[in-house]
């Protein structure tokens, strides 16, 4: 992949998370080293960057402050090794995340909590007694 392939490609991946830690993470990737040389871009490439972000935001309904920075941040990387790099780790966690809310969280403490006293049935049980229904 180009330069231009691998930034549409973080682009799209960071466009499709809710991650923040993942977002914050990239964000602390990028910010070292690309802050300063956002500030040595000419100002006909700052404006591209800024034409380039804006055409970015046009297609998400409200990006977040967090997303906006970040499409800046690698629209001024042209090191393909570290936007290969970024790549990686967003794939790398790119994992599913499951929400829980406060009912669910209370459930599952209850259910461990019924595993720890003993208060469970075996798989072998449980098919057992429902063999013992069917054949009723």
């Amino acid at each position: 992949m180009n330069t231009k392939e691998l930034q549409e490609n973080i682009i799209h991946k960071i466009r499709r998370t809710n991650d923040d830690e993942l977002l914050n993470n990239l964000n602390q990737l990028l910010s070292n080293e690309d802050d300063q040389k956002t500030n040595k871009l000419s100002e006909f490439e700052k404006n591209m960057l800024l034409e380039r972000k804006a055409d970015y935001l046009a297609e998400r309904t409200i990006p977040n402050e967090l997303q906006s920075n970040l499409y800046s941040k690698i629209l001024s990387v042209t090191d393909e090794h570290q936007l290969s790099d970024l790549i990686t780790a967003i794939d790398q966690s790119d994992s599913t995340i499951y929400y829980t809310s406060d009912e669910q969280k209370a459930k599952i403490k209850e259910g461990q909590e019924q595993i720890a006293k003993g208060n469970y049935f075996t798989n072998e049980q449980v098919e057992k007694e429902i063999d013992g229904w069917l054949s009723k």
